[in-house]
């Protein structure tokens, strides 16, 4: 993978009535130091003829769960950084018929990261999709556009629903993210991600509120952490599978903030939780593979911690060393800037 520089741009983070400037390190790219070798994956390649883009409300795939209060908010800046990086995800059938929607994030300026389900089922592929950066009902700020690829791996697509597998790359040709900013992975040690204070938050479409609107939550902390899941209670509804779990302290933890660390995958609202896809050397492998099949890139960030064994999804296996981090490089500037927002 080739190494990319972040644009400097400003970004919008939710806490109300506050505005902050603030500093974050730069991080590691994922040029250098070699991933674990990924197993492979599949690719569906668009067509390019494309349904016309549908008037109704559509359906929305899995992974809801509002524990207690609903505390989600309202983004209605949407074309501000960084919630113009969050996308809305149209999934079409091979008919052209609207059948459900999902969330996603640009991680670089050509990648969208999201859920294994959102592109691949027992039903097979999802045919078309419309993706729609910065939505906010029927406002498009950024326009729209149509993936050209998307990527899952083996292991899902041999086996729909496994979960620890289900995580998906879109790729899109006309490069939007330049106008629209992305973020940044980040694989962090268990340790750090079971801070008490590090914010996580999800950014995403759910489908229990007004059709295409962008709404935002997070928790102090995770409320559990183990090798491949990143449990929470933040608030979540069927339509935001693939939203980013991001990092948002923006105080003692700065050094943190704004890293995608998991996908959101799964609600149990039965259990009182919800789940995400933990950020790894597996997902990265994996990630980078795709873009070696379908043509992107993207960069990612490596906690400068000891190396330690990394556990395997398969049990049988043994574990494999985790790539040895390099030193991140000096720290860059990040603008943050927190508006008031909406809550309905």
């Amino acid at each position: 993978m080739r190494r990319r520089v972040l644009p400097l741009l400003p970004a919008v983070l939710a806490l109300a009535g506050l505005l902050l400037v603030m500093l974050a390190p730069g991080g590691t790219a994922g040029a250098d130091p070699a991933p674990p070798a990924a197993r492979g994956g599949k690719i569906f390649r668009d067509d390019g003829l494309h349904p016309p883009v549908a008037a109704r409300t559509p359906a929305d795939a899995g992974a809801a769960a509002v524990i207690g209060p609903d505390n989600r908010i309202r983004v209605t800046n949407t074309a501000d950084f960084p919630w113009s990086a969050v996308v809305y995800l149209e999934l079409y059938d091979r008919y052209g018929f609207l059948v459900s929607s999902c969330s996603g994030t640009f991680i670089s300026p050509d990648a969208i990261l999201t859920a294994a389900h959102c592109l691949y089922s027992e039903d097979g592929w999802t045919e078309d999709i419309r993706v729609v950066p910065g939505k906010s009902g029927a406002l498009e700020p950024f326009g729209f556009t149509w993936a050209t690829d998307w990527w899952v791996p083996d292991p899902w697509y041999f086996d729909p629903g496994n979960e620890l597998y289900d995580w998906g790359l879109i790729r899109v040709s006309d490069e939007p993210g330049w106008e629209t900013g992305w973020l940044t992975m980040a694989i962090l040690s268990t340790a750090t991600l079971r801070l008490p204070d590090i914010e996580p938050a999800i950014v995403g479409y759910p489908g229990d509120k007004p059709d295409g609107t962008m709404w935002f939550d997070y928790e102090p902390g995770f409320l559990d952490v183990d090798a491949f899941t990143l449990y929470h209670t933040i608030d979540t509804a069927p339509g935001q599978s693939g939203s980013a779990v991001i990092l948002t302290n923006t105080t003692n933890r700065i050094e943190l903030l704004g890293y995608i660390v998991g996908i959101h995958v799964r609600g149990v609202a039965a259990g009182g939780y919800n789940k995400a896809t933990r950020i790894d050397d597996e997902v990265i492998a994996d990630l980078v593979e795709a873009c070696n099949q379908m043509g992107c890139d993207f960069e990612w960030y490596v906690e400068g911690a000891a190396p330690t064994a990394t556990p395997t999804r398969t049990p049988t296996a043994t574990a494999t060393p985790m790539r040895t981090p390099t030193p991140p490089p000096p720290g860059s500037q990040f603008r943050l800037r927190v508006p008031l927002l909406s809550r309905d």
